[in-house]
């Protein structure tokens, strides 16, 4: 059974927009597959719909056969929590694609990923009214890539993260959000010289060299530039940080028992988080939902 995993951006959350690199990797403890349902899932019906609307699409897609499909019971079974950033419709459009693109593009074929990312974008606007078609590409090629501001995607390796001397987390908000207006409110913001200039001279090479320490294993670096990014997000992105949970970001950040920040556009979903040990995770997991991811 062919399973398409959600996806985390790990780092780069906003500052893409101004010009630095974005961590994402495909995260398979959320994920959907093919299967057969009692009757005919309307929504996916919808979906047929409105693909056989876009004339780019009908000729990449055999909609048809995806339509008879689901007639015959065809569904998304997914455990991909929705409205929480890691692309549950992004990952429907990819398992669409690739049961149904009639001449489908290989996750090899880099030279083709920008036309794919078009078709997409145009894909799970359907469900977002406009997208950049990043998540479904993402959780298509299934591995973890780097995304350049320009838009280009490189496939890049992880490190041994068994080597890694504190643990991940993802820390879960219990709470769904749009990233439509986080954005618009991060936008907003930049249009402010002294934010902007804040941006560019501290948050933005601090995400490059974080991206890069994390893929080179130096996790001295890697625990620093958490924190630096911790702080800064903790001080400028307050309207992205739900406000209960800000209590919850300062004693991390006092006590040095964890550090956390934003996991995509903030809001609600998971905030990604470092421990310094088990012990200072297990304690925060005892009033706040964590899942551990190395």
């Amino acid at each position: 059974m062919k399973k398409y995993a959600s996806k985390l951006l790990l780092f780069g959350e906003y500052t893409i927009i101004n010009g630095s690199r974005a961590l994402a990797i495909p995260y398979e403890r959320f994920a959907g597959h093919w299967a057969q349902a009692a009757m005919p899932d309307d929504r996916l019906l919808a979906f047929a719909e409105y693909l056989e609307q876009q004339a780019h699409l009908r000729a990449s897609l055999d909609v048809p056969a995806f339509r008879h499909a689901l007639n015959e019971n065809l569904f998304f079974d997914s455990n991909i929590p929705i409205g929480y950033g890691l692309g549950s419709s992004g990952a429907l459009c990819a398992a669409v694609y690739d049961r149904f693109a009639v001449a489908p593009i290989g996750r090899q074929e880099v030279a083709q990923f920008a036309a794919l990312r078009q078709q997409f974008a145009l894909m799970e606007s359907h469900f977002h009214g406009s997208s950049s078609g990043t998540d479904p590409l993402i959780c298509y090629l299934g591995y973890p890539v780097v995304i350049r501001a320009e838009g280009a995607i490189d496939r890049v390796d992880l490190p041994n993260l068994q080597d890694l001397p504190f643990p991940f987390f993802l820390l879960d908000t219990g709470l769904p959000r749009s990233t439509g207006p986080l954005v618009n409110t991060y936008l907003a913001n930049c249009e402010k010289a002294d934010y902007a200039e804040r941006i560019s001279r501290t948050l933005t090479p601090e995400v490059n060299a974080l991206i890069e320490a994390f893929l080179t294993g130096n996790w001295q670096k890697v625990g620093e530039g958490m924190r630096t990014v911790s702080v800064f997000q903790y001080e400028h992105f307050s309207e992205m940080i739900p406000s209960d949970l800000r209590a919850v970001w300062q004693q991390g950040l006092d006590s040095g028992a964890y550090t956390l920040k934003l996991c995509g556009a903030g809001g609600g979903g998971f905030l990604l988080g470092t421990a310094k040990d088990q012990a200072a995770l297990d304690r925060l997991a005892r009033t706040h939902t964590c899942i551990p991811l190395w």
